[in-house]
C-alpha cells in the first residue's frame, strides 16, 4: 500500500504506474523489522554467552540512526518510505509509517507525535473499529475487499482494520502507560471480531474500519490469534509495573 506512488496510483490511465521503483524503496516497516531482529539476536546471544551480542546491538543502533535521519517526515509527523536514488519521499500516511515508533526506534518526542497526531487522531488512523491500515484522510484510502480499479491496484491494506497492526499499537500504548487509550483501541477491535464470531462462526482477515463489515479471507486465523492479547488488556491482566507507570503519568 505505502509502496504506491500517490500521483500515479490515483490515475488509472497513468502508464508509468508499473515503473514505480517499489523494489528499491527504503521501507519503514522492513527496517523496523530488521531492527527488532537485531535486538532479538543480541538478547539471545547474551543468554547464550555469545560474544556477538554487542555486534547485534551495534547493528540495531546504526540502523535506528539511519531510519531517524532518512525516513522521518516532519510535516506528517510520521515515517515514510524513500527512494534511495532520488531521495523522494512517498508521502502517504500508512500504518507502516508507525512501525519505527511502535518498535522502539523513534526518539521519545517523535514517538509522542506519531501517537498523538496520527494513531489517536480520528481524522487519520483511529476509526470506529480500530486503527486503520491507511489514514482515512488519504486519497488512496478505501475499504475495498480486494482487486483492481482500472490500472491502480486496490490493496486491502489501504484502509481496512487488520489485527496485527492494532496489536502492535496496543502493546506500545501499554508500554508507555497509556492504558485507557490501549483499552479503547482493544475494545474497538475485539468488538468487531466478536460480532463476526457470533454472526458467522468465524474470523476474517480484515474488517471495514468504519462499519465493521467483514471484508476478506473468511476462516482466517494466523496472526488473528494475537487478539488474545487485546482480550487480556480488556480483562485488565496487565502488570503492576504498567499500572504504576500509568498512574505516574496521570499525576
Amino acid at each position: 500500500m505505502a509502496l504506491l506512488a500517490p500521483l500515479e496510483a490515483q490515475k488509472d490511465e497513468d502508464q508509468r504506474f508499473v515503473a514505480f521503483p517499489d523494489g528499491r524503496l527504503l521501507a519503514t516497516d522492513l527496517n523496523s523489522y530488521l531492527f527488532a531482529e537485531f535486538m532479538a539476536f543480541s538478547k539471545l546471544a547474551d543468554k547464550c554467552g555469545d560474544s556477538r551480542a554487542q555486534q547485534y546491538r551495534d547493528l540495531a543502533g546504526e540502523l535506528a540512526q539511519k531510519v531517524e535521519e532518512t525516513l522521518w517526515d516532519e510535516t506528517l509527523g510520521l515515517y515514510v518510505n524513500v527512494d534511495p536514488l532520488t531521495g523522494e519521499k512517498v508521502l502517504i500516511r500508512a500504518w507502516t509509517g508507525l512501525t519505527p515508533a511502535l518498535f522502539g526506534i523513534a526518539a521519545p518526542e517523535r514517538t509522542k507525535r506519531v501517537i498523538e497526531n496520527n494513531i489517536l487522531n480520528e481524522t487519520h488512523f483511529l476509526r470506529p473499529f480500530g486503527v486503520a491500515s491507511m489514514a482515512d484522510s488519504e486519497l488512496l484510502s478505501n475499504q475495498s475487499p480486494r482487486g483492481l480499479y482500472g490500472r491502480a491496484i486496490v490493496c486491502n491494506w489501504q484502509g481496512p482494520v487488520w489485527i496485527l497492526p492494532n496489536v502492535f499499537v496496543v502493546r506500545k500504548l501499554m508500554e508507555l502507560g497509556l492504558v485507557s487509550e490501549a483499552r479503547n483501541i482493544a475494545s474497538r477491535v475485539v468488538r468487531v471480531m466478536l460480532k463476526d464470531i457470533q454472526e458467522n462462526g468465524m474470523l476474517h482477515e480484515n474488517y471495514d474500519a468504519n462499519t465493521g463489515k467483514c471484508l476478506w479471507a473468511p476462516q482466517f486465523m494466523s496472526w488473528n490469534i494475537l487478539a488474545l492479547e487485546l482480550v487480556a488488556v480488556l480483562e485488565k491482566r496487565v502488570s503492576k509495573r504498567v499500572v504504576r507507570r500509568s498512574l505516574r503519568r496521570a499525576a
